[in-house]
C-alpha cells in the first residue's frame, strides 16, 4: 500500500514537473533492485504510470483542445532540440559553483542532518550527483533545478 501511494505522489510530481523523473527514475530502480516483490511492484508502478497519463491527456485535452503530450512536448522543447538555451546558459561547473551552494546556503544544516540519518549514505549521494549530472545534459540552468535536491 505505501509503495502504490509512493508511486502515484512520484507520478503525479512528473506529472507537474517533468524534470521531477530525473529524482524519480533512480529511487525507484534501486528500490525495485532491492525489492524481493519485483514482478508485483512493476506491475502497480505501470497501473499508476498510465492512469496518470490517462489523466494528463484528458486534462490537456479539456485545456488545450486538442489531444496533446505534454510531457513530451517538453522533453522536445527542452532536451531534444536545445531550445531551452534560448533562456540562458551557465559554464559547464554552474551546478557544483553556483546553484547546487546558493540553494543549500541556508538549508545546509538540515542537509547534513538528513545526510548522517539516511541508511544508505550511498545511495544518497548517487542519487544526489546523478541528478546534478543529468541535468548538466541540458544546456539551461536554473536554481530552480538545483531546489529539488533538498527532498
Amino acid at each position: 500500500r505505501s509503495f502504490t501511494s509512493g508511486a502515484v505522489i512520484a507520478a503525479l510530481s512528473c506529472l507537474i514537473r517533468p524534470t521531477a523523473a530525473i529524482f524519480w527514475i533512480p529511487v525507484i530502480a534501486i528500490y525495485l533492485y532491492h525489492s524481493n516483490k519485483k514482478l508485483m511492484r512493476i506491475t502497480r508502478l505501470a497501473a499508476v504510470g498510465l492512469c496518470t497519463l490517462c489523466w494528463s491527456l484528458i486534462i490537456d485535452r479539456i485545456f488545450y483542445g486538442k489531444w496533446i503530450l505534454v510531457q513530451y512536448q517538453f522533453l522536445l522543447f527542452n532536451v531534444l532540440e536545445g531550445k531551452s538555451a534560448l533562456f540562458g546558459t551557465h559554464s559547464w561547473h554552474w551546478y557544483f559553483s553556483q546553484g547546487v551552494p546558493v540553494v543549500l546556503f541556508t538549508l545546509f544544516p538540515s542537509f547534513i542532518i538528513g545526510g548522517l540519518n539516511v541508511t544508505n549514505h550511498k545511495m544518497f549521494y548517487f542519487v544526489i550527483l546523478y541528478y546534478i549530472l543529468v541535468h548538466r545534459l541540458v544546456v539551461h540552468d536554473e536554481y530552480q533545478h538545483a531546489c529539488t535536491i533538498d527532498i
